[in-house]
C-alpha cells in the first residue's frame, strides 16, 4: 500500500511539474469507478434539461444547475489539486459542460481564455473591456490575474484524435496576452499537440495557453466537465459570479 501511495504521489508531482513548464498536462486516466459513474449520472440529468431547452452543445453555470456536482468535484480531489497548483485558496469561478456529438459538432478557433465572470461591474484598474454573456457580466482582467488561474477538464467519455479533442500550443502561455492578428502566424510556427484521454481523463491548462478544437471526424459523445479555478480574492471590490 505504501508503494502504491508513493507512486500516486510521484505521478501527481510529475503532472504538476509538466504543467508548470508547458502550461498544460494530461492524465489519461484520473477519475474511475464509482466517481466516474456518478459524474456521468449527474451530467445525464443536466443534459435532459439542456435538451428541453434545445441547448444541445453545452451549458454554463453547471455547478449552480447541479449542486451535487460540487461535492463530487471535492471528492474526486479537483479542488485540492487546484489549490496545490495555485498555492492558495482556490475556488471554481466558471463551470461548463461541453458535449460534442453528431447533432452538435463544432470548431473552436485558436484563442486564449481572457475573461472572467463577475457579480457586477465595478470599474477597477486594468479590468477592461466589459461585456454581458447569458445575462452575466464579464470582463478581461489584467494578465497577472489570468496567470494565477487554472482550468481542469475531466473527460466523461473517451476522447481520441477523431473526437475533436482539445489542442494546445505548449509554453504559449509564457507570451502573455497575444494579439489576435498574431495568433495564426504564432500557431503556424509552433508545434501544437492534442490532449487525448480515456474516459475519466484529466487535462490541466493555463487560461493563457493557446488552444483550439476541431470538429470531430468520428462524432459520438465527447462530454467534458470544464472547471476554471481562481484565487478567492479579486482586487477593487470585484467578486466572481456564481459558477
Amino acid at each position: 500500500m505504501q508503494e502504491v501511495a508513493e507512486n500516486a504521489a510521484d505521478s501527481r508531482s510529475n503532472l504538476i511539474e509538466h504543467f508548470n513548464v508547458e502550461g498544460y498536462a494530461v492524465a489519461p486516466s484520473f477519475v474511475a469507478g464509482n466517481h466516474l459513474d456518478r459524474l456521468s449520472e449527474l451530467v445525464r440529468g443536466v443534459q435532459v434539461r439542456i435538451q428541453q431547452e434545445r441547448r444541445v452543445g453545452g451549458v454554463r453555470h453547471l455547478l449552480a444547475i447541479a449542486p451535487d456536482l460540487s461535492g463530487l468535484v471535492r471528492q474526486i480531489g479537483l479542488d485540492e489539486l487546484a489549490c496545490e497548483i495555485l498555492g492558495g485558496e482556490a475556488l471554481v469561478v466558471r463551470s461548463i459542460l461541453f458535449d460534442k456529438h453528431p447533432e452538435s459538432n463544432w470548431t473552436v478557433p485558436w484563442h486564449q481564455d481572457l475573461t472572467i465572470a463577475v457579480k457586477e461591474r465595478i470599474n477597477a484598474n486594468g479590468f477592461e473591456p466589459w461585456s454581458v454573456k447569458d445575462g452575466v457580466v464579464h470582463v478581461q482582467p489584467p494578465a497577472t490575474i489570468l496567470e494565477r488561474m487554472v482550468t481542469l477538464r475531466i473527460s466523461i467519455d473517451e476522447c481520441g484524435k477523431d473526437n475533436g479533442p482539445l489542442w494546445v500550443v505548449p509554453r504559449s502561455h509564457t507570451r502573455g496576452i497575444i494579439e489576435l492578428s498574431k495568433i495564426p502566424r504564432f500557431v503556424d510556427e509552433t508545434q501544437a499537440v492534442p490532449c487525448c484521454t480515456l474516459a475519466g481523463g484529466l487535462v490541466i491548462m493555463r487560461p493563457l495557453i493557446l488552444h483550439s478544437s476541431a470538429k470531430a471526424m468520428r462524432p459520438t459523445h465527447r462530454r467534458v466537465l470544464h472547471l476554471e479555478y481562481g484565487l478567492a480574492e479579486l482586487p477593487g471590490g470585484l467578486r466572481y459570479a456564481p459558477a
